[in-house]
């Protein structure tokens, strides 16, 4: 009886995959996924992507807390938690500060992860706080020198600041790091 709960859930979630179904009817397939399965978190995590495509942003943030739980305080799960608090504060501004706090907390818990610090500072840069977004992106490249995204990131922000240099210095570095990943050599 067991396995059939799993077979139906797994076939839920595939359905709740299909791009082209309705979001409606995605979320309907991934409330039946759980419902078979209430402990999977990769349940949990694709019912709160259709929510986060629905915005309706309380219920996917319900089902990233469940998640978390489940997760046992998993980074990747607060990085998803900031990603959906990042996107809501467009059209709530409250939450902004909830991102904030989330990014804080995982690179906390996990410094060395470049991605984190990246995101961290790509939120802080769209609240307006510059100086603190610099210094999460040089936290970033310090990690992964290779991370493009982080040093485009940086020439814009040093740019804004009227730090020409800083802005060429992260320019050059996001291009030559853009050729030679995109020959796929790298220095792993």
């Amino acid at each position: 009886l067991m396995s059939l709960k799993v077979l139906q859930a797994d076939h839920f979630l595939r359905q709740s995959s299909d791009m082209s179904r309705s979001l409606g009817d995605r979320q309907h397939y991934a409330i039946r996924a759980i419902q078979q399965q209430p402990d999977e978190l990769e349940y949990r995590l694709a019912l709160a992507e259709i929510e986060k495509q629905r915005q309706d942003y309380g219920s996917a943030l319900v089902q990233l807390q469940v998640a978390d739980m489940l997760a046992m305080d998993d980074p990747e799960i607060w990085r998803l938690q900031a990603e959906l608090f990042t996107e809501w504060a467009v059209t709530d501004s409250q939450q902004s500060g909830r991102a904030e706090e989330i990014y804080h907390r995982m690179v906390l818990k996990a410094p060395n992860i470049a991605r984190y610090h990246l995101a961290w500072g790509l939120t802080l840069g769209q609240m307006g706080n510059l100086e603190q977004a610099i210094q999460a992106l040089e936290r970033a490249v310090e990690l992964d020198m290779t991370d493009v995204n982080a040093y485009r990131n940086l020439a814009i922000f040093y740019r804004v600041l009227s730090k020409d240099r800083e802005a060429d210095q992260a320019q050059r570095a996001a291009e030559y790091w853009l050729e030679r990943t995109a020959k796929g050599v790298t220095t792993n």
